[in-house]
């Protein structure tokens, strides 16, 4: 993604666009350079190819998979038992994919305090059943890592909606939504969606930005180790 600079666009909507909406942690110079460097080196490696050709390259970890799991696409229901089951109602996006990619895939719509606390829990109850089902064992600290990769990655390509949606130039209407799901972007579709990845991704890195991104140099030294 040469040229782009996704995370100075993330930088700016923290810093100067939307800055009451970020914990005050978020608005310190430290937190921020430290933001740009880490998602500098992701941009990076992925413009060599060096995280796709990772996540695609072993077979086990690529399969038919469907990336969209917001809750509109989804129906809960009780079993003769009392047990809640799910399933998914749109198979839209249903396609081959690295699982990684799959996985964060049904993340987008997440909230970000809720993602912080169970990413990983979601990662291993996917692996324990896809393992239980009885097809070649999957290593779930190794699919693990590539999910958090995967996640970098889509970050990085969401925090370009900042230009996209030249968002730099509506700071004063910035200034008058009090947070991101208020009651005047909820009113349309696209800009609430667009509004809670973006935002709920920034947060994400602000509360766990150090699990995501130490994905990259575990990758980069597995790579060098061969």
């Amino acid at each position: 993604m040469p040229g782009l600079q996704c995370e100075l666009g993330a930088k700016a909507f923290i810093e100067q666009v939307a800055p009451h909406w970020f914990p005050a942690k978020a608005r310190t110079s430290a937190f921020l350079s430290n933001f740009v460097a880490k998602f500098q080196d992701f941009d990076q490696s992925q413009d060599s190819g060096l995280v796709a050709q990772f996540l695609y390259a072993d077979p086990l970890y690529v399969g038919l998979h469907h990336q969209n799991g917001n809750s509109d696409n989804c129906y809960f229901y009780r079993d003769s038992t009392g047990k809640i089951n799910a399933g998914v109602l749109d198979w839209g996006s249903t396609a081959p994919m690295s699982y990684a990619s799959g996985l964060m895939g049904t993340t987008i719509g997440a909230q970000a305090e809720m993602l912080a606390a169970h990413d990983e829990g979601m990662v291993r109850a996917w692996a324990d059943a896809y393992n239980e089902a009885g097809a070649p064992r999957m290593d779930v600290a190794e699919l693990l890592l590539r999910y958090r990769l995967a996640t970098c990655i889509n970050a990085y390509c969401i925090f370009g909606t900042v230009d996209r949606m030249r968002l730099r130039d509506a700071t004063a209407l910035f200034k008058t939504l009090p947070a991101y799901n208020c009651e005047e972007i909820r009113k349309d579709f696209g800009n609430r969606f667009n509004m809670s990845m973006l935002y709920n991704r920034i947060l994400l890195f602000i509360l766990k930005g150090d699990y995501y991104w130490s994905a990259l140099p575990e990758m980069l030294k597995r790579r060098g180790s061969r």
